[in-house]
């Protein structure tokens, strides 16, 4: 993660490109679940999917949300946008949707769980960095994001960057989960795993650094 100006412009789109993570989490799940890893005999590819799921449950009803109003992440994400003058989400960051697609849609399932892990680790660090800039040095951008409220009547647009920041967020247990789901795929010899798993975090982390550095 590189220094960038804290503009209404580059929040838009560090937002739209978060948002675009969630339907391939949840795809990753399902794929990981019906590919037969076979450890011993046995077949351990739901256990692992269960790891990836973690993630998922999260996006699609916020832990800290009531139970009673279903609240996604990405209901989360639109608030802050709106927060910052945007009307509608509609074609935001599709520029990074087909990259994102296409490391987890990755034929090998270990490239794919390597590139999802990498995302799950680098999260929480990004969005702590960027939360407690708007602190610092846009106080009435964050007392704007609080004061707009969700559906929930609980959350408000800034408590999208609480429940991902690093410090007591949601990403440290998705990045503890995405781990566990890779030590046990590790447990299948003879497959290339440990191989695919590293190309998998270095491609995502070559898209991660082209997308800071595009933030002027």
């Amino acid at each position: 993660m590189k220094p960038f100006p804290l503009t209404d412009e580059n929040l838009i789109k560090f937002v739209s490109y978060n948002m675009q993570f969630a339907p391939f989490v949840t795809g990753l799940a399902s794929r990981v679940a019906m590919s037969q890893i076979m450890v011993d005999g046995w077949d351990i590819s739901a256990e692992i999917a269960s790891y990836v799921f973690d993630a998922a449950r999260d996006e699609y009803h916020d832990r800290d949300a009531p139970a009673a109003v279903r609240t996604t992440h990405r209901s989360m994400a639109q608030a802050v946008l709106r927060v910052l003058g945007v009307e509608s989400d509609k074609g935001l960051g599709v520029g990074w949707w087909s990259r994102i697609h296409n490391g987890y849609s990755h034929p090998v399932v270990g490239f794919a769980l390597g590139f999802h892990l990498r995302a799950e680790e680098v999260a929480g660090g990004e969005f702590s960095a960027v939360m407690h800039r708007i602190m610092e040095e846009r106080p009435d951008l964050q007392a704007a994001l609080e004061a707009h409220k969700l559906p929930n009547g609980v959350q408000s647009a800034w408590s999208w960057f609480k429940v991902h920041a690093s410090d007591g967020g949601a990403e440290e247990d998705h990045a503890s989960s995405a781990r566990k789901a890779v030590e046990l795929l590790y447990r299948r010899e003879s497959h290339g795993d440990r191989d695919f798993v590293e190309y998998g975090i270095s491609q995502f982390d070559r898209m991660n650094r082209e997308f800071w550095d595009s933030l002027k």
